[in-house]
């Protein structure tokens, strides 16, 4: 039995689903052989089951996580291309992509560099909520699609945005700024100090974005103003 087979089976006799909802934020071995070891249908119900747990257990449960690396701190230019298109993009090609392959279908952009970053961005968001993991082509960083991302293609808008939510959550920095203002004031310069002051500017914007939309329709509303930017 599975790691989301054992939660829906708690969740099913009533029993307290805390420690899967912790397991889950810590980005648990078994969670993530869950992701790796399915087909396509397992995963369209697991993404079916992901949808139906509650954004409130998950941020009471944030912890105060350290280790936070550049690559916890996303930048894209837009949500959409990120959780639509690129699953759709890679699905369409049947296999991996290189980032200024994936950016050349994204982007109308004519420089490589452009491409790549566009590319690398947007892909990257896309691994962070599981939809996609990294791989090489040759000797080039690569992208391909996971199982749940090839789910998320038969769901509606919604469903993606509402499992979008719930997976991000288990990103480094969003958990600890949710941590942290759950508990009072905090600033999210603080967490990324390691930046230089002009990326820290550029990808605040982003991270603003998906913690305002984390705490949005909560009851933790409220504590999204206790964060400064």
């Amino acid at each position: 039995m599975n790691f989301f087979s054992e939660w829906r089976r708690f969740r099913e006799l009533n029993l307290s689903e805390a420690s899967f909802v912790e397991e889950f934020l810590n980005n648990n071995p078994l969670v993530e052989e869950s992701f790796e070891n399915c087909d396509l249908e397992t995963a369209k119900n697991l993404f079916s089951f992901i949808s139906t747990i509650d954004i409130e257990l998950l941020i009471a449960a944030c912890k105060n996580v350290e280790g936070i690396a550049s690559n916890d701190v996303v930048q894209f230019s837009s949500l959409k291309s990120a959780l639509f298109d690129v699953p759709a993009i890679l699905d369409a090609s049947g296999n991996s992509l290189s980032y200024v392959e994936l950016g050349s279908k994204l982007n109308d952009a004519v420089k490589e560099g452009a491409l790549l970053k566009y590319g690398e961005n947007h892909g990257k968001l896309a691994i962070e909520c599981g939809f996609a993991r990294k791989t090489k082509k040759g000797s080039k960083n690569s992208i391909e699609l996971t199982k749940l991302g090839e789910a998320s293609t038969y769901f509606s808008d919604k469903e993606v945005f509402k499992v979008f939510k719930i997976m991000i959550l288990r990103n480094k920095l969003i958990q600890k700024i949710v941590y942290n203002a759950l508990k009072g004031k905090c600033s999210y310069v603080d967490y990324v100090s390691f930046l230089s002051e002009k990326t820290i500017i550029r990808r605040r914007s982003n991270v603003k974005m998906l913690v305002e939309m984390i705490f949005d329709d909560t009851k933790y509303k409220d504590c999204f103003g206790n964060i400064r930017w």
